[in-house]
């Protein structure tokens, strides 16, 4: 429960800080309505702003089966954050999934600590979850990480995001074998680049992937579509055991070293928004990565 005596006792010492303070709750469901606290902050009289936000989001798992839930509620943390630094006075209900809840006068003696101290005690959702068991391993489709990645780009990219993310991610070429659909949902410049994924506990499904992530640059560099190409790729996460594990990890490393004696830019990493941002800046790289 809230210690307000333990928050207040600032008020014992000589000019403490006076101000007011809130909570960032989010809506997963619109529907059902239900709250959950993902933030809190601390607005100072002199309007010095002091904010702490979930980034722990394990316990998800147990509330939700949705797999965009830990995604969705990261965008609204980050959302949150934004809004409040341009405008510490904002409140109320900013989006369908998101409210910042005004929480009334406080007074601390230090604006950082007070908001940890509100934070650990109202932000259950942040406690890290105690594993009491291995947890299973997780697959990513090709789709779900593209969703995603689309998601942040528009947000990170802002008016030029139409530039490098075409409506279609797919490419036709023609030639005398007959037409080929070629993966390229990213491009800048003269350069394209394709996603794929290697999430997956099967080898085979994984080796497959990653060749066709590199057929589709190669096509497109030898048909001279573009000058320079890129792949990028979602790892495999926790929870594979250690003879899969070795199996797909080797697999992989044959194909990035493929990749590069071709000259093709190639980037990965198990966590789909961190290679969200690996695809945002590639994009607004003026020249082309090799």
């Amino acid at each position: 429960m809230l210690n307000f005596a333990k928050l207040s006792r600032a008020g014992e010492i000589e000019s403490p800080l006076t101000g007011r303070w809130f909570t960032a709750k989010w809506i997963p469901d619109p529907g059902s309505g239900e709250l959950l606290n993902i933030g809190v902050g601390f607005v100072a009289d002199g309007g010095e702003l002091s904010m702490k936000f979930a980034e722990d989001f394990t316990r998800l798992a147990c509330l939700y089966d949705e797999g965009l839930a830990e995604f969705h509620a990261k965008l609204a943390c980050q959302m949150a954050f934004e809004i409040l630094s341009e405008d510490t006075s904002r409140r109320g209900k900013l989006t369908d999934n998101l409210i910042i809840e005004d929480r009334g006068y406080a007074q601390c003696a230090d604006a950082d600590l007070f908001v940890k101290q509100l934070f650990d005690d109202l932000v259950t959702i942040a406690r890290p979850k105690t594993a009491d068991r291995k947890q299973p391993f997780t697959s990513i489709a090709l789709e779900t990480a593209y969703n995603r990645i689309k998601h942040d780009l528009k947000i990170a990219l802002g008016i030029h995001h139409a530039e490098h993310c075409p409506s279609d991610p797919y490419q036709t070429v023609n030639d005398k074998f007959g037409a080929e659909r070629l993966y390229l949902p990213f491009r800048k410049s003269t350069s394209v680049a394709t996603l794929t994924t290697a999430a997956y506990a099967n080898p085979y499904r994984v080796k497959s992937n990653l060749y066709d992530g590199f057929r589709s640059v190669e096509i497109a560099l030898q048909k001279k579509i573009a000058g320079a190409g890129a792949m990028f790729v979602v790892l495999p996460g926790d929870g594979l055991d250690a003879k899969m594990k070795t199996e797909i990890e080797n697999e992989i490393d044959q194909v990035y070293a493929f990749t590069r004696r071709h000259h093709i830019h190639i980037e990965s990493d198990v966590d789909v928004g961190m290679l969200g941002a690996r695809v945002a800046e590639w994009c607004e790289v003026a020249a082309p990565l090799h």
